[in-house]
C-alpha cells in the first residue's frame, strides 16, 4: 500500500508539472505537443496506479491526486471522467459526514444543556427531546450523563405519579360536590322537578315546598281565587 501511494503522488505530481509545462505561451507547438503527448501517458499512469489499490478513496481525497485526474479529465482520458465522478461522490460523502458530525455535536450539546436542569424546571419540549436524543445518542453518552439522565428519569416518574394523584383527588371532589349538589336540590311537590334554593310554600295547593314556576302559575293564582271567594261568602 505505500508503495503504491508513494507512485501514485509521483504520477501526479508528473502530471501536473508536464501539464504546466504543454500550456507555456512560450513554448514552440512542437514542443506543446509533445508535452501534451507527456501528460497523457503520465496520466495513464497515474490511473493504472490508482486501480492497483484495493480502495482508491483515500487517494482520490488528496488535492494534487484530484488536479492531476482534472488534466487528465481535459485532456479526455475516460477513466479520468470515471475518477472525477468518484471523486464528486466522495466529497459529496465527507461533507454529509461533516453535516451528520456537526448535528451530533449540537444535539449533544443541547442534551447536556437539558440534563443540567431540574426535573421540574423541564417544560414537555425538553422532556421530548431528552428521551429522543438518549434514545439516539446513548453510545455516546458518558457514564455521568447517563447516570444524571436516570435520575432525571425518576424524579420525572415521581412527578407524573403526583400529578395523577393530584388529579384523581381533585376529579373526586368535583364528584362529590356534583353528588352533594343534588342532594341539596329540592323536589318541588307540584312537577316533581328538582330545584335549587328554599322554594315557595305550596299551600293551599299541596304540603310542601314547590319551585319558582308553579308559584308564580299556580299557587299564587289559588290563593287569589280562595282570597275574593272567601270574601264573598
Amino acid at each position: 500500500m505505500k508503495i503504491y501511494t508513494k507512485s501514485i503522488e509521483e504520477y501526479a505530481t508528473d502530471v501536473f508539472d508536464m501539464e504546466e509545462r504543454a500550456t507555456c505561451r512560450f513554448s514552440q507547438q512542437s514542443t506543446i505537443d509533445s508535452h501534451i503527448e507527456i501528460v497523457k501517458y503520465n496520466v495513464k499512469r497515474l490511473v493504472q496506479a490508482l486501480s492497483n489499490l484495493e480502495d482508491d478513496t483515500t487517494a482520490l481525497k488528496d488535492y494534487y491526486i484530484q488536479r492531476a485526474i482534472s488534466i487528465g479529465k481535459k485532456y479526455g482520458n475516460e477513466d479520468c471522467k470515471i475518477l472525477s465522478d468518484r471523486i464528486i461522490e466522495i466529497r459529496m460523502q465527507q461533507r454529509r459526514k461533516e453535516r451528520e458530525e456537526q448535528e451530533r455535536r449540537e444535539e449533544m450539546e443541547l442534551l447536556q444543556d437539558i440534563l443540567t436542569e431540574k426535573a421540574a424546571d423541564l417544560c414537555e419540549e425538553d422532556i421530548q427531546d431528552m428521551y429522543e436524543l438518549v434514545e439516539k445518542y446513548s453510545e455516546h453518552m458518558t457514564e455521568d450523563q447517563l447516570a444524571r439522565f436516570q435520575d432525571i428519569h425518576m424524579a420525572l416518574a415521581e412527578l407524573a405519579e403526583d400529578k395523577e394523584a393530584e388529579e384523581k383527588a381533585e376529579r373526586e371532589r368535583e364528584l362529590r360536590e356534583n353528588e352533594e349538589a343534588i342532594e341539596s336540590k329540592i323536589t318541588c311537590v307540584l312537577c316533581l322537578h328538582t330545584f335549587e334554593g328554599y322554594g315557595h310554600n305550596a299551600e293551599p295547593l299541596s304540603v310542601g315546598r314547590c319551585c319558582s314556576g308553579c308559584n308564580e302559575y299556580l299557587v299564587i293564582p289559588k290563593r287569589i281565587k280562595d282570597f275574593f271567594r272567601n270574601k264573598q261568602s
